[in-house]
């Protein structure tokens, strides 16, 4: 999907309208039964990690986790091994799309740019999952060190400012796409189709919605919106999560939003109309149901988005908290969990049924 914003003007005032009014999304989408979801048993893949969310790798069954002053480590489902990424002192970034790479950046050593003397260097790594090989490969700008460079259709980065420093990208040369400086606050996250980087800015006590596009040319687009919110996630049909502050009710909620091709038309629907007591949440593959946890911590729940009704997938041994991953193919379900003072990273098989459309 390629993204026309001919009418910013229009777009805000059908973010008001929509938001204020809790509209249903005017994108038509099929219409599917509900997943049953069972979850099977949950196995501890690591202790003493940091409370984050893990990650999973594309085509690879494998979960990536931090170890504070120890490292990045993944576990490996079909080996039952868990392998050593990298030392301390780096942070994640992603995998590639084809699950072949892990990115990292590594944060001890950095330094500030010649040319631009407010601005840091820092080095980005690469790790081979088949060969364990670690490569340092590229130096960014101190504003592009977080998941949004990696794109998620190709072993392709969306960078910002190019440093003042050559480097020459060791095989295989990946594309790289440079635009501008980047606003460190934007925090954006891909559609799904790779078609536009989605986030927010803040200036001037407002709040905008960014959609930075890259067909036919390269360009970020800035929609003034009435609410605070930040940009969560998306979906497969590249709908968005917002998560929205109305400081005049005082509502705190998720939205899901879509930004659509014909009419420059932004509308949402409340997933979580108080979303005060949602920890973390992840999409499953129909678009249509959520996985999260609560405040209370007792168990995974899922629902269909627009249903009040949830139940437990998760009846986990330990106390859950915070963060979720799903699997890319939706059969593993990965979360953190509370074991005495440490945290851990449990994982679970999933399984679903009833994914015939009607």
């Amino acid at each position: 999907m390629t993204l026309s914003l001919r009418t910013p003007i229009l777009l805000t005032a059908i973010f008001f309208m929509i938001v204020t009014s809790g509209c249903a999304l005017t994108q038509k989408t099929k219409k599917v039964k509900p997943l049953r979801i069972t979850g099977g048993e949950e196995i501890l893949v690591g202790e003493g990690v940091i409370n984050m969310a893990p990650i999973w790798c594309a085509k690879q069954e494998v979960i990536v986790y931090t170890k504070p002053d120890i490292g990045i480590f993944y576990y490996d489902i079909p080996t039952k091994k868990t392998h050593q990424i990298s030392d301390s002192g780096h942070n994640s970034i992603g995998c590639t799309p084809d699950g072949k790479w892990f990115v990292y950046v590594d944060k001890f050593n950095s330094w500030y740019d010649k040319d631009y003397p407010e601005k840091g260097n820092y080095n980005l790594w690469r790790y081979e999952f088949s060969t364990k090989k670690r490569q340092q490969f590229m130096v960014v700008d101190s504003d592009d060190i977080e998941s949004h460079i990696l794109s998620p259709i190709a072993s392709k980065l969306y960078l910002g400012r190019k440093p003042g420093v050559a480097t020459e990208m060791p095989e295989p040369k990946w594309e790289v796409s440079w635009g501008d400086e980047r606003d460190p606050s934007l925090h954006p996250i891909w559609l799904k189709d790779g078609s536009a980087l989605i986030g927010h800015h803040f200036e001037k006590g407002k709040t905008y919605l960014s959609v930075e596009t890259f067909s036919p040319v390269r360009k970020t687009t800035y929609i003034n919106t009435p609410y605070s919110f930040s940009v969560e996630t998306s979906d497969n049909q590249n709908n968005i999560y917002l998560h929205i502050e109305h400081t005049r009710t005082m509502s705190d909620y998720l939205a899901r939003c879509s930004l659509t091709t014909d009419k420059d038309n932004l509308s949402c629907q409340a997933v979580f109309k108080d979303f005060s007591h949602i920890y973390d949440f992840g999409i499953f593959a129909d678009s249509k149901t959520i996985a999260y946890t609560t405040s209370i911590g007792e168990c995974v729940k899922t629902k269909e988005i627009g249903s009040k009704d949830s139940r437990c997938i998760a009846n986990s041994k330990y106390y859950t908290r915070d963060f979720i991953a799903l699997s890319p193919d939706n059969k593993w379900l990965a979360y953190t969990t509370k074991t005495t003072s440490k945290y851990g990273v449990t994982i679970m098989n999933l399984y679903i049924t009833r994914l015939t459309s009607k």
